[in-house]
């Protein structure tokens, strides 16, 4: 009988522990680059660049998410040569060139819109949710102006 009470127990034990699991909750951010250009990407925080990202032609990186506030702005150059500045709403851009992007443009790292977003649930009410932000030829012809 004590067998198989301490059997119930721990089958009662085993189920509330593998009930109580944590919830994951991943972001990950990718800049995919569709151009034929190598990318340079570059945070400037305090008017201090932070170091580069680069993303080689037709290929993509996993990246922090460029889309939080969390600098002044995002340098974008292709081959070292045509720049564009990204300008989050923290530091307000007064250039209305195609080489100065605002953060609430269509094609700003700092729109949630300019983003191709896909959220997978995971187990435990968990969530994965992947960002990706697309370079196209268009964005190094505006930069290149």
């Amino acid at each position: 009988m004590k067998n198989i009470f301490n059997l119930i127990t721990g089958i009662i034990l085993l189920f509330i522990i593998s009930a109580c699991c944590k919830a994951t909750i991943e972001d990950i951010g990718i800049i995919k680059n569709e151009t034929s250009h190598s990318l340079e990407i570059k945070r400037v925080l305090n008017g201090f660049e932070e170091p580069t990202l680069i993303v080689a032609p037709f290929t993509k990186v996993s990246t922090y998410l460029l889309r939080y506030n969390t600098e002044d702005s995002i340098v974008v150059s292709f081959d070292k040569t045509a720049s564009a500045v990204h300008y989050s709403s923290l530091l307000k851009s007064t250039n209305n060139n195609l080489k100065a992007i605002k953060a609430d443009d269509l094609r700003s790292l700092y729109n949630v819109k300019a983003y191709d977003i896909n959220r997978e649930d995971l187990s435990c009410n968990g969530s994965s949710t992947t960002s990706t932000f697309t370079f196209a030829e268009q964005d190094y012809i505006n930069a290149s102006k």
